[in-house]
């Protein structure tokens, strides 16, 4: 069985090596931030009909977030003891036209004392190509449990 295991490794680590990637972001510090770890979060809490978000925040310092049908990546950096900013990406698709570019979401928020609640704000910046068919949004974030 071992002979067997060391062959797919084997081919994992090729290919690995053979796929180029670069570290887009890591921030020194962050590792003990309360915000590392899993949220649910709440992109609209004014709206009952907007689905839940999962929020994976990194201790390097990158963010993946998802989504009702979508899914976004990025990075966060703290900003002192309890508060961050981030930015991250998704890609924005027109049913016609195909890629229209990236959507953009900045953010910063506030992870409350006890550590399991935060709130924030964002802005979306949407490529034109895309913007007229969904709108522009901006508002409120949180609170993430």
């Amino acid at each position: 069985m071992r002979r067997a295991a060391a062959i797919p490794t084997s081919i994992v680590l090729a290919l690995a090596a053979l796929t180029p990637g670069v570290l887009a972001d890591q921030h020194e510090g962050s590792a003990e931030h309360p915000i590392v770890g899993t949220w649910v979060i709440e992109s609209s809490p004014e709206d009952t009909a907007n689905s839940l978000e999962l929020g994976v925040f990194g201790a390097g310092g990158t963010m993946v977030n998802i989504g009702d049908g979508v899914t976004w990546a990025g990075s966060w950096e703290p900003t002192d003891e309890d508060s961050i900013v981030g930015t991250f990406h998704s890609l924005a698709n027109d049913p016609e036209a195909g890629f229209g570019g990236l959507v953009t979401v900045r953010f910063s928020g506030d992870v409350s004392e006890d550590g399991q609640s935060f709130v924030g704000t964002f802005t979306v910046e949407i490529p034109a190509a895309v913007a007229e068919a969904i709108g522009a949004p901006a508002g409120q974030l949180g609170p993430g449990r």
